[in-house]
């Protein structure tokens, strides 16, 4: 019984390390993929009504949602310590993210550019954001 326990805990210790080093990297790539195509959707190279959209913004979301699951058990690019920056500068870009829309609008020559950035900041961070706050409140639950 006591190795089953041993290879149990060597198996979570692994996936916590590999996890660890794959999150900063996840992380960047989340930001550079977003980055890239909001550009390119300012830039009226993708159309948001199109099917490949579905898969960019699963892509997206599937890396906030690792990214925030990451944090949550700890090993994530984002401490302890960090965690109510980083929720509020997400909710931050979230909301401007959401406003973007109105900007495209109003602004002809950049607005679209600021309309496909944040909105897929919006599909990044969103989960992210979520799940750190659902920590976040457990953790304020538990004391």
């Amino acid at each position: 019984m006591n190795e089953v326990k041993g290879s149990i805990e060597r198996v979570q210790t692994v996936g916590k390390s590999a996890l660890a080093k794959l999150s900063p990297l996840l992380f960047f790539l989340g930001i550079i993929i977003a980055l890239v195509v909001g550009l390119l959707i300012g830039a009226q190279v993708i159309d948001i009504t199109q099917d490949h959209w579905g898969y960019i913004s699963a892509i997206l979301a599937i890396l906030g949602f690792v990214i925030g699951l990451a944090t949550a058990i700890g090993v994530g690019t984002i401490s302890k310590r960090e965690t109510t920056h980083f929720l509020v500068a997400g909710s931050a870009l979230v909301i401007t993210g959401i406003g973007g829309e109105f900007v495209g609008e109003a602004t002809p020559i950049f607005g679209d550019y600021l309309y496909g950035v944040g909105l897929c900041m919006i599909l990044f961070f969103a989960p992210a954001i979520v799940i750190i706050a659902l920590r976040a409140l457990w953790d304020i639950g538990k004391k």
